[in-house]
């Protein structure tokens, strides 16, 4: 009887169904151990995408650069693992500046900057513009 099921107007059967069709599955990829098996999260029955999450793999790698070699290596992995089980795969991206070299790699889901990052591009570029004025 939620919103999603029209407050009971919709059939149970109806709701699973329609519920079933609209979910999405994510692996976030974000640990040394999750690339060690990524093969088996990869072909896991229903994952829809793999999300790499650069920086908490670095950290979880003993790294502080998210563009290492070794965390390099990590995205070309799970992005080999994504093409090998036909799954979709992405990654976090500071701006479009990265979106070639990893669409190369064959991944096609990107979250382009964060909330706060807009935020305070917009509001720099403001502040340059008034100091300007």
């Amino acid at each position: 009887s939620p919103r999603a099921g029209g407050y009971g107007r919709a059939s149970l059967r109806d709701h699973i169904d329609a519920s079933d069709a609209e979910t999405l599955v994510v692996a976030q990829i974000e640990s040394r151990l999750a690339v060690e098996n990524i093969d088996e999260i990869a072909g896991t029955p229903g994952i829809d995408c793999l999300f790499i999450g650069r920086a908490d793999l670095a950290v979880s790698c003993g790294r502080t650069e998210t563009d290492h070699p070794e965390i390099e290596q990590a995205v070309r992995t799970v992005a080999d693992a994504a093409r090998r089980h036909s799954v979709p795969a992405g990654i976090f991206l500071n701006g479009a500046s990265d979106l070639d070299r990893f669409r190369a790699l064959g991944l096609k889901v990107f979250i382009m900057g964060s909330d706060q990052s807009h935020l305070i591009q917009a509001c720099t570029a403001l502040l340059r513009q008034c100091r300007g004025a």
